[in-house]
């Protein structure tokens, strides 16, 4: 016979039924601990891993952060402009050894048309790769481009007042073709 009251034993089923769940799951989970070492041991190799990607990554940034300060447009540009100024510096200390006569006219001609020719290169290099128009060169240069050449006295028009200008008006020739007329029959 069975002397507990009615509510106790249904509390004593209830906890017996709840231990032996909690040793079933403990088994369960028992079993499962050789799957969660593996996967933290496999999270700390992926973890390892993303630090050294990491890590060269930000080598790789660091180094294309420099190459394009080397070779951005903005530099390339630079590097064009140093290379004219100092073309032009060049040719212009050719000049002054040259009037100084401490450059023989043979070597004073071959060294400032190589300079002057370097330094028409470097222009139209600048011309060619700005997207805005390049600026003349320093007023501290005063050399003609090639492309200048100076007037000659005799192609210049003689003033109104001079006695050399023509008299009488010279008619201006259009530049425009002339309608032709339909043949006469």
């Amino acid at each position: 016979m069975d002397t507990a009251p009615r509510p106790f034993q249904s509390l004593q089923l209830e906890r017996e039924m709840c231990l032996a769940s909690n040793c079933t799951q403990a088994k369960v989970n028992l079993s499962l601990r050789p799957r969660l070492e593996d996967g933290k041991a496999s999270l700390a190799i992926k973890y390892q891993e993303l630090q050294e990607i990491r890590e060269a990554c930000w080598d790789k940034q660091q180094r294309l952060e420099v190459y394009l300060e080397k070779w951005s447009p903005q530099s390339a540009l630079g590097q064009l402009q140093a290379k004219l100024d100092a073309s032009e510096a060049e040719s212009e200390a050719q000049i002054k050894q040259f009037l100084a006569q401490e450059l023989p006219l043979e070597s004073f001609l071959e060294s400032f048309c190589q300079s002057r020719t370097r330094s028409h290169v470097c222009r139209t290099q600048l011309e060619n790769a700005a997207p805005f128009p390049v600026p003349p060169a320093p007023p501290k240069h005063h050399l003609p481009a090639l492309a200048q050449q100076a007037a000659s006295p005799c192609s210049e028009v003689p003033p109104a007042w001079s006695p050399l200008r023509p008299a009488g008006a010279v008619p201006v020739l259009s530049a425009q073709p002339r309608e032709q007329e339909p043949p006469h029959r």
